[in-house]
């Protein structure tokens, strides 16, 4: 890795393309451990939270017990409906964090952000998140 003190956060864009392949990615399970280790910032976004899968699984998942807001499953399934997506998804990573004992505060689309620990998560891209909302 780079010099420890050239980051400050680890931020994980959204999109699908965050559900494929990364989280199963020993390399992302690297970078979480490495940047969980140096207290830094985690911030994800919209379908980034998949990525977090690649953190660890059981006991050894490091943001177990942590908070978050994401887009639900709820919400995903109803996307073919609305016409966003053509099918289902092939899954819903929102029940997967949720059987790793990560607490989902919201069940809604809304623009909910969320700081749990350095971990900051907004399930869509209707709020921004300023420097004032950090302790």
């Amino acid at each position: 890795m780079i010099q420890d003190g050239s980051f400050i956060a680890l931020f994980i864009p959204g999109g699908h393309d965050a559900m494929l392949r990364l989280p199963d990615n020993p390399n992302m399970k690297k970078m979480f451990h490495w940047a969980h280790n140096r207290t830094l910032f985690t911030l994800t976004i919209n379908h980034g939270p998949a990525v977090l899968l690649a953190a660890g699984a059981g006991n050894s998942f490091i943001y177990k017990k942590y908070q978050i807001a994401v887009l639900s499953g709820e919400t995903n399934k109803q996307t073919p409906m609305v016409g966003y997506l053509p099918r289902p998804m092939p899954w819903y990573f929102s029940e997967t964090l949720n059987a790793f004992a990560v607490s989902l505060i919201n069940t809604k689309p809304d623009a909910s952000c969320h700081l749990d620990l350095g971990f900051s998560q907004a399930p869509v891209r209707k709020r921004q998140i300023n420097s004032a909302d950090w302790p």
